[in-house]
């Protein structure tokens, strides 16, 4: 039986019935709230999500802040400062800690996560601000040109093919 007969084959058989749709498992965050549309309960989704982002964004960038608060022992420790263990617990105190020493390196060494987390800050806020009408986005480009002095022509008659004189009008 060759390949063309064994795929034919099985176009032959009787398919699979289709589930009803109250046979299948919705997991429950998928579920339509009542009085709720679909893209409603998908923006809200999303919210969620860019709050998420939002918040992670905003620790890096604390955290990378914080570490100029920091003095040149702090940094140079084995771990982090004891007021920040007192203020964020151990595991938070050791994550603003290895983001702060990350802050002071060069931007070439330093991991990407603080550049990303200043886009995404700043998109985001941007963004948000456009949504309440405070500010409408703008596509423009400026352009400063210094000129120096412009050149002078010589004036000259314009004469047409007859030979008659004409006005700059006329031309």
């Amino acid at each position: 039986m060759n390949s063309f007969q064994a795929l034919f084959s099985k176009l032959t058989e009787t398919p699979e019935p289709v589930p009803e749709r109250n046979e299948i498992d919705v997991p429950k965050e998928h579920e339509l709230a009542p009085g709720v549309s679909g893209a409603e309960q998908r923006q809200r989704q999303l919210k969620k999500v860019e709050e998420g982002i939002y918040s992670k964004a905003l620790t890096i960038m604390d955290g990378s802040m914080a570490g100029f608060e920091l003095t040149s022992q702090e940094l140079g420790a084995k771990g982090p400062p004891e007021r920040w263990v007192r203020e964020l617990g151990e595991q938070g105190a050791l994550e603003r800690w290895n983001i702060a020493r990350s802050a002071q390196l060069d931007k070439r060494s330093a991991p990407m996560a603080l550049s990303i987390a200043q886009g995404v800050h700043s998109t985001v806020t941007r963004a948000r601000a456009a949504e309440k009408g405070k500010t409408q986005p703008l596509n423009a480009i400026v352009v400063n040109m210094t000129l120096g002095e412009l050149p002078k022509f010589e004036e000259r008659e314009v004469i047409d093919a007859e030979g008659e004189e004409q006005e700059w009008g006329d031309v």
